[in-house]
């Protein structure tokens, strides 16, 4: 594979570039003439362990650092250049992280049908919200995006110890939406891998740091990290679209208006917060059930193909019901993108094709430039759009489960089918039948 085989031929691939470039290209130039974004609090956090100050220092016009502290320690290269020539080479290098991925997928994938290029552009049809956000704000999330994809590849090559390395070491940076992953990889009987997983993030959050800042000094950053980390934990406000933040936002007369003298309530009806508490519960609980019964089986039992779908899967439904979610945080959700795109090209049934690609259509003009701000203010889409396109990718998920096979399977095939409440219902009910006749170890 070479870059130019990826070069835009169709119309739709043409429009793409030229949209999203326009807005890329738009925002970089505003971030350069003003502030970078949320790039400036990674990059303040390494000048100020430069300057042997404390790297959770309050910042005029900085947002708070709320990564452990060998998050500073990697950004203390950057942190020696000047700000805005700093912000350029990570723009730089989100562009390689996400090539990188898209790259590493589709060898991992190994489908040989032909549809590389199709496979390519569709994934950046879907994934372009998350990824412009990511851009637009300098965020991080290419770097845990990358180490995911790079887990997986070690992970297909049996090589459960360096995969467990790769998550360790941004389990270490941002454990934020990631310890999910863990636990799926000690569900799937890796002891290496978790092995792994546990010895680098221990060394990166404590051993580490404490060759540069003293164990004293390290057990005072960690608790800062964990002040200032805490407060962000839980968010109603429209930053965060996650199912769990948005079932408050629309069923308890909770203010969203993110001011304290300023107060906007969106809800559609008005329950109890414990009623809502309540039913958080017990979709959380459902999920975990339905998550550990479609990954029961072992690794060694499981084709790459499954293996790329449970990822997905768990990547998806932490999001889902995660206390907070924003939309660069989707950037991780790239495996999810390219293997629904995958599934799309293999489509016999054009209207599920159609539905899945107008609905995601509908999302990211809903949260863009692209739709006139009064009629974005007026529907409300920041409070609710995002859960639901969540959702979306959830569903699509469990409409692929028909075409993908749990053992061992050297083709990569894939195919939809319609996810029913019906269908649904009887997975849940299978699990409960089944799972303590299940053998774990």
């Amino acid at each position: 594979m070479r870059w130019r085989d990826f070069n835009p031929r169709r119309w739709w691939q043409w429009l793409l570039v030229v949209v999203v470039g326009l807005l890329a290209l738009k925002e970089f130039y505003l971030r350069l003439k003003g502030t970078t974004g949320d790039f400036a609090t990674f990059w303040w956090a390494g000048k100020l362990c430069l300057l042997g100050r404390n790297i959770y220092a309050s910042v005029p016009g900085i947002l708070p650092n709320v990564y452990a502290p060998l998050g500073a320690l990697l950004m203390v290269p950057l942190a020696l250049l000047p700000e805005k020539i700093a912000f350029i080479i990570w723009q730089i290098g989100q562009l390689w992280a996400i090539g990188a991925s898209l790259l590493l997928l589709e060898r991992f994938l190994e489908a040989r049908d032909g549809k590389t290029h199709e496979r390519f552009w569709l994934t950046l049809f879907l994934a372009f919200p998350a990824l412009l956000s990511n851009w637009t704000y300098g965020q991080f999330n290419h770097l845990v995006l990358i180490c995911i994809v790079v887990m997986l590849w070690f992970l297909k090559q049996g090589q459960e110890g360096i995969a467990g390395a790769a998550l360790g070491l941004i389990l270490s940076v941002k454990p934020f939406h990631l310890l999910p992953l863990l636990a799926w990889l000690l569900l799937k009987r890796c002891r290496k891998g978790v092995f792994g997983a546990v010895v680098v993030s221990f060394f990166g959050i404590t051993v580490i740091p404490t060759l540069f800042w003293g164990w004293r000094g390290v057990i005072e950053l960690l608790g800062d990290w964990w002040r200032q980390f805490t407060p962000h934990i839980f968010c109603v406000s429209w930053v965060s679209g996650s199912l769990v933040s948005t079932l408050y936002r629309l069923l308890t007369p909770c203010n969203v208006a993110g001011e304290i003298n300023e107060k906007l309530f969106v809800n559609l009806i008005s329950l109890p917060e414990w009623v809502v508490t309540g039913l958080v519960v017990i979709l959380s609980v459902i999920a975990v059930s339905v998550t550990v019964w479609l990954c029961r089986y072992p690794l060694y039992e499981t084709s790459p193909l499954q293996l790329l779908w449970e990822t997905s899967w768990v990547l998806t439904v932490t999001l889902t019901l995660s206390t907070r979610t924003e939309k660069h945080h989707w950037v991780i959700l790239l495996p999810a993108f390219f293997l629904l795109a995958h599934g799309i090209l293999g489509l016999n049934i054009p209207k599920l094709s159609g539905k899945v690609g107008l609905a995601w259509f509908f999302y990211a003009i809903a949260n863009s430039d692209l739709v006139p701000k009064v009629l974005r203010i007026f529907f409300r889409t920041a409070y609710w759009v995002h859960a639901a396109a969540l959702l979306l990718v959830c569903f699509s998920l469990l409409s692929s489960l028909q075409g993908i096979k749990s053992h061992k399977d050297d083709s990569a095939k894939f195919n939809f089918t319609r996810c029913t409440t019906a269908h649904f219902a009887k997975m849940i009910r299978e699990f409960y039948e089944r799972l303590f006749q299940t053998r774990w170890w």
